[in-house]
């Protein structure tokens, strides 16, 4: 696996958005927090895991940065925003603790569920509706 940090030196990340817990999601990034700044991470739920444990350690310890697991909504430029829906937190299933975000831009709307199924689906889909 090629990794993506040699690319990315020395630049200043806004958002890291770490969806769930699972080494799909979350291996190799602490190599990112090393190798740039980092203003916010959000995560979708915690892990027992040594790579969890690596991820949360390069997150918290990133100066200044802020971390948390929580709804927010972001305005972007040109009027554009992206909400981060964290609906369903301790689900014994992993993937049902994904972070959810949509993005509206120009009057569309793009939707990433991380590996959420569909229970989440179902609660994203009413969230969105209200």
């Amino acid at each position: 696996m090629q990794k993506v940090s040699p690319y990315i030196t020395d630049v200043a990340i806004e958002y890291v958005i770490a969806t769930h817990s699972h080494a799909d999601h979350i291996g190799g990034i602490e190599d990112v927090y090393a190798a740039c700044q980092v203003a916010h991470t959000i995560y979708g739920d915690t892990g027992t895991t040594a790579q969890f444990k690596e991820f949360m350690g390069a997150a918290s310890g990133e100066p200044n940065s802020i971390v948390k697991d929580e709804d927010d909504m972001l305005s972007l430029p040109n009027s554009a925003t992206l909400t981060i829906l964290d609906i369903i937190d301790d689900d014994s299933n992993t993937n049902n603790n994904s972070v959810v975000t949509a993005l509206e831009a120009d009057g569309r709307r793009m939707l990433v569920t991380g590996d959420a199924e569909d229970e989440k689906s179902k609660a994203v889909k009413s969230a969105l509706a209200e």
